[in-house]
């Protein structure tokens, strides 16, 4: 099916009062029949579930987020991907209570179809309701950002509009201080960008060095928008400290954390670890990737690893812990990533049970497409002047095949800024005689080197010479071809 982006930037209702039962039908409220002209309708919420608000949550407080959903053909929401929050433990149960909600799907032309829903809330939490008080554009901070650039820092980190988080989610706790129960800090330095990327980050301090890794991650995976000045978005250098404990809201724990911290201590651990022990295993329902950081994507190095969780009785991610990765700011991206992932619930002779489960997770750069770039004739001498044409049918030729034998192998052929000279033997017959030498340049992949020749093989014979050519080239002439990749 096909399927149909929609956007509602005024479809919330008008600011109000609702039992904390009715908090989610408020938070993504759609307006029936906004669409309903020849058989073309909005998805409409039928059925929901009161979210389950963390107990740490700080009731009376603005929360603020941008969903992306999808809402499929049969009624339900997939592939949520959270764009804006200004509150990192408001995710799990805005997620939770998405993942329940049931729909009358949107239609085109009568027919039930997937359609892709941005919606933009703003919710402020009570102490038994939740008000719906309008929409967001933007996030804001309850982290300690200097509104103007501290002294001392160079001009082009100067600043007088500090830079603001549009998207904050939470830090993985080190499983081992979790489990130890130990708590601690780290302070944070970074860079924010003119794009409002992160990049270049530092442990000022810590109370602990288990602490920093993480903190790095959960800032990395912030989105902001760019500090200013005078209007412009400029550079600039931030400095936070990120508290480690279970009530502070912007760590990866919940009301169920205590519970899988104690059978972690527990010897021997009743969490479950062989799947086969399972009833089925449990299914990813939001699974959001790791950030790739800037030094990710600068280094364009492929980057591994293995993540752990404990997947609770309530389908949520517990305890991440890297098992191994192949460079420690992925594996901290990936373990950031998974702490957030919800399951079906894992069951064992139909109950509840909390498992293990493992995460692999990877990541291979683009690389750049191969594309025929240039194609010459080096080694061609005077003697060929008047006999130009010939060669140039000879160039098409080649490069037909050459262009052909790029494109079937586009996805793995990596040529780009590649050179290769083939050297050979042309008869009069229009034949290549035999290849005398190959010369690429540094680096080229066997493969890359392997087209240029086939394609050369592939494109003759030239054409039968003329008496007159043979009398003045002879019965054979040395060529050089040479091949350029964009």
């Amino acid at each position: 099916m096909r399927l149909h982006r929609l956007a509602w930037q005024d479809s919330l209702p008008p600011s109000m009062t609702l039992p904390r039962w009715l908090a989610m039908a408020a938070f993504l409220s759609f307006p029936a029949g906004a669409v309903a002209d020849f058989g073309n309708q909005l998805p409409e919420l039928l059925t929901h579930e009161d979210p389950h608000f963390p107990f740490k949550m700080n009731l009376g407080s603005d929360q603020r987020a941008l969903f992306h959903i999808i809402v499929t053909a049969d009624g339900r929401a997939k592939n949520i991907q959270i764009l804006r929050s200004t509150r990192p433990d408001m995710e799990e149960p805005f997620v939770d209570g998405l993942l329940k909600w049931r729909f009358r799907p949107g239609m085109i032309n009568g027919e039930p179809t997937e359609m892709e829903v941005n919606q933009p809330v703003s919710l402020t939490v009570f102490t038994n309701a939740v008000g719906v008080i309008g929409m967001v554009d933007a996030g804001h901070s309850s982290w300690d950002i200097p509104p103007q650039a501290p002294p001392g820092l160079p001009a082009e980190f100067e600043y007088d509009e500090a830079p603001q988080p549009l998207l904050t989610l939470p830090a993985v706790y080190p499983r081992n201080m979790l489990v130890q129960g130990n708590k601690g800090w780290a302070t944070v330095g970074f860079i924010v960008d003119p794009t409002g990327r992160t990049r270049h980050f530092v442990v000022v301090d810590a109370s602990r060095p288990e602490f920093g890794p993480p903190a790095i991650a959960m800032f990395q995976s912030w989105v902001f928008a760019p500090a200013r000045q005078q209007g412009t978005p400029c550079w600039a250098a931030v400095k936070i400290k990120q508290k480690f404990t279970l009530a502070a809201e912007d760590i990866q724990a919940d009301d169920n954390t205590d519970h899988v911290v104690r059978a972690l201590r527990d010897s021997p651990c009743p969490i479950i670890r062989d799947p086969r022990e399972l009833d089925a295993l449990p299914v990813p329902l939001y699974h959001p990737n790791p950030t790739l950081t800037y030094e990710i994507i600068r280094d364009k190095v492929a980057a591994r690893a293995v993540i752990e969780i404990v997947v609770d009785k309530l389908g949520h991610a517990q305890a991440a812990r890297v098992v191994s990765s192949s460079r420690d700011d992925f594996g901290w991206a990936a373990a950031t990533a998974a702490g957030r992932w919800h399951f079906t619930v894992p069951t064992k002779g139909g109950s509840p049970v909390d498992a293990f489960v493992t995460i692999p997770f990877s990541f291979s750069p683009p690389q750049p497409r191969a594309e025929p770039a240039e194609l010459q004739i080096e080694g061609a001498d005077g003697n060929w002047g008047a006999y130009r044409p010939y060669l140039e049918n000879l160039i098409g030729n080649v490069r037909t095949e050459w262009a052909q034998a790029v494109a079937r192998r586009a996805d793995s052929l990596h040529a780009a800024g590649n050179t290769v000279e083939v050297n050979f033997i042309l008869n009069s017959r229009g034949e290549i005689a035999r290849v005398l030498s190959v010369h690429p340049s540094p680096g080229t992949d066997p493969a890359v080197i392997k087209v240029c020749v086939d394609s050369l093989r592939a494109g003759s014979p030239f054409g039968v010479w003329t008496d007159d050519m043979v009398s003045v080239l002879g019965p054979s002439r040395e060529i050089t071809i040479g091949f350029t990749y964009r």
